[in-house]
C-alpha cells in the first residue's frame, strides 16, 4: 500500500510540475508505516550471478561484447536496471 501510494503521489508531483493541476491532493495522505531495515527485493545468490554472467558471455550476435558488460555493471553495482540505462 505504502509504495502505490508513493506512486501516485509522485505521478501527482509531476503533473503539479507541468502545471497541469495546480496541487498534489497526495502530498498530506497519511500513509503507512514501513520498517526502513526490511525489504521485499530478493537478490541473486553469488552462483546466480555467475551464472548469470556465464551467459552473457556465451552469447552470440552483435551486441554480446555490450550484453555481457552491461551484467556486468548490474552484478557489480548492484544497480537496477533503470539506474544503469
Amino acid at each position: 500500500m505504502a509504495r502505490r501510494i508513493s506512486a501516485v503521489s509522485l505521478w501527482y508531483d509531476s503533473l503539479a510540475d507541468e502545471d497541469v493541476i495546480d496541487a498534489n491532493r497526495f502530498k498530506r495522505t497519511r500513509r503507512p508505516k514501513v520498517r526502513r531495515n526490511r525489504s521485499q527485493t530478493t537478490a541473486l545468490t553469488r552462483d546466480e550471478a555467475r551464472a548469470l554472467v556465464a551467459a552473457a558471455d556465451a552469447d552470440h550476435g552483435p551486441a554480446r561484447l555490450r550484453t555481457a558488460a552491461f551484467i556486468r555493471v548490474l552484478v557489480h553495482t548492484g544497480s537496477r536496471i533503470e539506474e544503469a540505462t
